[in-house]
């Protein structure tokens, strides 16, 4: 079916025809993304079902006794609430670990007892809420790990942050990257070990070559690429058979770390 271009004129009109919102998205959702991707005003007549008033929605929440109550029999009234920041003032009546309302003195009694944001909110909502709302964020919550300090220490990659070199991955026994740093290869293992790469839940096996001279590093990386042809390596990997020999790759090596991965975490091996 071929797109219909409609002049403002025309958008204007078909929205005219109806008188609640809902009844110009059932019959003309074309026309209606057409009027909100334009900001054209033509909506503004039209009735919006559920749009409840403040006092409404602070009328609503006073019939449930926790929010997870209210959420679980009316998730419009819920959403709606937090879309409006109202929070406050209709979880009023909701007491939460034995506070009507909390003090800043009293949130910072409650955070802590934790020692990540995630774990805060998860277990305080009320008290992350109301930290959020009233912009205090940095000032009562900055103190905590950023979310990558919170990454690196889940996936375990017990190597010095700023170790470089060569890393090969193992799919069994077979070998399936080689990769390189100059920087940290600790990141760049975080990396393959992240849900969504392809390696995810494929690596058995990974080795570290410390290799310190950068140089050497990036010859080396070729090398084992054309040496072992690993399916995941697609740059660097020649079809030809190599046939030069590099006999002194052992003398580079500074260091040598070798580890099993299991449930995406590497645990050294003796």
């Amino acid at each position: 079916m071929p797109i219909t271009k409609w002049t403002d004129a025309q958008l204007n009109t078909i929205a005219s025809k109806y008188s609640t919102l809902k009844e110009l998205r059932e019959n003309e959702d074309g026309a209606y993304q057409a009027i909100k991707k334009r900001k054209l005003p033509c909506l503004s007549h039209l009735e919006r079902t559920n749009q409840w008033t403040p006092k409404e929605l602070i009328s609503i929440a006073s019939n449930y006794p926790t929010r997870v109550a209210l959420k679980e029999a009316n998730t419009k009234a819920y959403r709606a609430i937090m879309r409006l920041n109202l929070q406050e003032e209709a979880y009023g009546h909701i007491e939460v670990s034995g506070l009507i309302k909390w003090t800043e003195e009293a949130l910072q009694q409650e955070i802590v007892k934790y020692n990540t944001v995630a774990e805060f909110r998860k277990n305080s909502i009320n008290a992350y809420d109301t930290i959020k709302r009233r912009g205090l964020m940095g000032k009562l919550l900055g103190h905590f790990p950023s979310w990558r300090e919170v990454k690196r220490k889940d996936k375990v990659v017990p190597i010095d942050d700023n170790l470089t070199g060569i890393y090969i991955l193992y799919s069994k026994d077979e070998i399936v990257y080689v990769g390189k740093s100059s920087h940290c290869i600790y990141q760049r293992l975080l990396k393959h070990l992240t849900p969504g790469n392809i390696e995810y839940k494929e690596v058995t096996k990974v080795e570290v070559f410390q290799i310190a001279n950068k140089a050497n590093t990036d010859v080396a990386e070729i090398y084992l690429i054309n040496m072992y042809k690993p399916p995941l390596n697609k740059d660097c990997n020649s079809s030809d058979v190599l046939t030069i020999q590099i006999e002194s790759l052992s003398d580079i090596i500074d260091k040598y770390h070798s580890f099993e991965v299991k449930d995406n975490k590497c645990t050294k091996y003796n």
